[in-house]
């Protein structure tokens, strides 16, 4: 797995990865376009935040209660998300795990709904 696809995953920009590393954006582009290598000490730094980001799955639970709490059908929030509505039934019933790119999309449909609240704030929510 690249830095990038790590990175990606973990819901990140460049900029947040780099604050969360002690390092500069441009550091984190230089990696991700491999021309830099990462130190010993930043490898295992960005293996913890990872690892870490990787304990906090959605759940089914969890997204049915976000719907349920803008007060959407499954083929309403499926199509704000961009996805399909059996999509939705699945996140729901745990049939799937939810890719980070559309993680990235729950979590920017919620902080839209949830204006006023720091980004930080809204993802340790979710």
């Amino acid at each position: 797995m690249t830095i990038q696809e790590m990175r990606q995953e973990m819901m990140l920009s460049k900029k947040e990865l780099a604050e969360k590393m002690g390092v500069s954006e441009g550091t984190v582009v230089k990696w991700e376009k491999g021309e830099r290598k990462q130190s010993k000490r930043h490898c295992n730094t960005l293996m913890e935040l990872y690892n870490q980001s990787n304990t906090m799955k959605f759940s089914g639970e969890i997204i049915k209660q976000i719907r349920k709490s803008k007060g959407l059908t499954q083929e309403e929030f499926a199509k704000a998300l961009g996805v399909g509505a059996s999509t939705v039934r699945d996140w729901e019933h745990d049939r799937h795990e939810i890719k980070a790119e559309h993680k990235r999309k729950v979590f920017d449909f919620c902080a839209k709904e949830m204006k006023g609240v720091k980004e930080n704030e809204i993802r340790n929510k979710i």
